[in-house]
């Protein structure tokens, strides 16, 4: 069976860890599979197994999905003056409606790139969108196959998309998967109509590889005595690094020794190391930047804290509770899955308060973060029963799917 995932990019997120990790356990004795990814952002593609065939991108999405000064490069080359115009026109716009409604852009910009892209040679027997926008798009409009797939990462009723427009999209696809089942039910307040496409597929994680490269060096001081923070995830408003700045501000007015480490990257950096200038905690706020491998800083913390506004599934979390940390994370609904209150973890509103007083009860109080460790600990996690559904997913109504080489059901 052959099959296509599409992917914007391959960056430093976690549903691009958590697509790496679903590759890279597909059964290649059954299933042929091809992974495009519309732009050159191919952090994670090193960790993938080489029975993936990376698809290159046409160059006109090449053209269309790279930065304006090298899009006019390829342009030019191409002798294709069509797409300068093009990519200056989305450039253009891309600022308005950035001004307007910073998700807004994704529907107008396509309007302009459908028109310029060509649809993908062959046909599959399953086709991808892995995440919501443009890879859904990409699999409706330009790729040709009997079955097409679409997944959800976020919480669709926090993410301003535009749901007239993605309606018709979602309507095309045979199938759409959901992380969470707080991100399916969000999904179905805004499209109730669609309850018999739409299932919930957890994030897959490998386990055994997280564990064995937890075990890298890490880069930042790890005979530091102060208590060690740390938080994964893109820096963009969803993730709530304002109440990161804040609470650093508050443990330092407490003389807490501390250094809170960051891993990530995203268009809110400069605003929060001026933000971390202004208050004076520059010194306690590290920024990595990406990190191909996340695993050995979040080994190394004393606490976890996820403090997310929206999620539609924390992967980073489920990649600390393997890790056996003591987390810390907002109520979203999809983390609430995740942990339970005073069981694995804890649980609190998504302010600056809430957030700091919970740091200072596992900072004052070794017992409860060992209780937390301990816990997890004799937890166990397997991806089987995921890695079923996505078989299910993949198959046709005349076959089970297929796992270890053996039919399931």
């Amino acid at each position: 069976m052959k099959i296509l995932f599409v992917i914007s990019s391959l960056t430093s997120g976690g549903a691009e860890r958590a697509l790496v990790s679903m590759l890279n356990k597909i059964n290649f004795e059954y299933y042929e599979v091809d992974l495009l990814i519309l732009s050159d952002d191919n952090f994670y593609l090193s960790q993938l197994t080489t029975n993936v065939n990376i698809k290159h991108s046409p160059v006109e999405v090449k053209m269309l999905f790279s930065p304006l000064r090298k899009a006019a490069w390829i342009s030019i080359k191409q002798k294709q003056w069509k797409f300068i115009k093009a990519k200056i026109e989305i450039a253009f716009r891309s600022k308005i409606y950035k001004l307007l409604n910073q998700h807004q852009k994704l529907y107008e910009l396509w309007n302009i790139q459908n028109k310029l892209i060509p649809t993908i040679d062959g046909v599959y027997d399953v086709a991808v969108g892995y995440l919501q926008g443009v890879s859904i798009y990409f699999v409706v409009d330009k790729v040709k196959a009997r079955k097409k797939i679409g997944w959800i990462h976020n919480d669709y009723r926090l993410s301003n998309m535009n749901n007239t427009y993605d309606e018709k999209f979602f309507n095309t696809l045979d199938a759409i998967y959901s992380v969470s089942l707080a991100s399916k039910e969000s999904f179905l307040s805004v499209f109730p109509q669609l309850s018999n496409k739409i299932k919930t597929m957890y994030n897959i994680v490998t386990e055994d590889v997280i564990r064995q490269r937890s075990e890298e060096e890490v880069v930042f001081d790890t005979t530091y005595e102060g208590v060690v923070i740390v938080t994964v995830g893109r820096l963009h408003p969803q993730k709530g690094y304002d109440i990161v700045v804040k609470v650093c501000e508050k443990l330092c007015k407490d003389n807490v020794e501390f250094k809170w480490y960051v891993i990530g990257k995203g268009p809110l950096q400069k605003e929060i190391l001026k933000k971390a200038v202004q208050l004076g905690v520059s010194h306690r706020l590290i920024l990595l930047g990406e990190k191909e491998n996340p695993y050995p800083y979040v080994k190394a913390c004393d606490v976890y804290v996820q403090p997310s506004i929206a999620e539609g599934f924390g992967i980073a979390v489920q990649e600390a509770k393997i890790l056996n940390r003591p987390i810390i994370v907002t109520d979203c609904p999809a983390m609430k899955e995740q942990i339970q209150h005073l069981h694995n973890g804890l649980v609190v509103r998504k302010n600056a308060e809430s957030v700091y007083e919970a740091l200072k009860l596992l900072i004052e109080n070794p017992t409860m973060r060992k209780q937390f460790t301990d816990t997890l600990s004799h937890s166990q996690y397997s991806s089987e029963r995921e890695m079923q559904t996505l078989y299910q997913a993949l198959g046709d109504s005349d076959t089970f799917s297929k796992q270890e080489g053996k039919l399931v059901t």
